[in-house]
C-alpha cells in the first residue's frame, strides 16, 4: 500500500516538471518572436551639397554614405547620402507612451 502512495507521488511530480517543461519552451518561443519583430529601422539621410536641404528615407539595398541621389529641387545641386544609421525600436512602455501623446494630439 505504502509503494502505491509513493508511485503516485512520484507520477505527481514527474507530470508537474512535464508541465513546467512545456511552460518554459512556450515563453522562450514568445519572446524570440517578439525580438525579432523589434528590428532596428535603417535609415537614409539624404542632404544637399549646398546645405539648403535634406530628407530621410528608408534604406534600399546598394545606399552608402557618398552616393548622389539626383539633383536638388530647390538649388540644382546634388543631392547625396550624408548618414545611415538604426533607429532602436520602441519599447512596450514608449510605445504605449507614444500612443498617448497621438491620442492627446487628436482628441484637442
Amino acid at each position: 500500500m505504502d509503494n502505491n502512495y509513493l508511485v503516485l507521488i512520484l507520477i505527481a511530480i514527474a507530470i508537474a516538471i512535464v508541465v513546467q517543461m512545456i511552460l518554459n519552451y512556450l515563453s522562450s518561443r514568445r519572446s524570440i518572436t517578439e525580438s525579432l519583430s523589434e528590428r532596428p529601422r535603417i535609415r537614409v539621410k539624404v542632404t544637399c551639397v549646398n546645405g539648403d536641404f535634406n530628407y530621410e528615407r528608408e534604406f534600399i539595398e546598394g545606399d552608402f554614405v557618398g552616393k548622389i541621389e539626383g539633383k536638388c529641387d530647390k538649388c540644382g545641386g546634388l543631392l547625396i547620402i550624408s548618414a545611415i544609421y538604426a533607429e532602436k525600436p520602441l519599447t512596450p512602455i514608449k510605445r504605449s507612451e507614444e500612443h498617448l501623446k497621438h491620442r492627446s494630439k487628436i482628441s484637442q
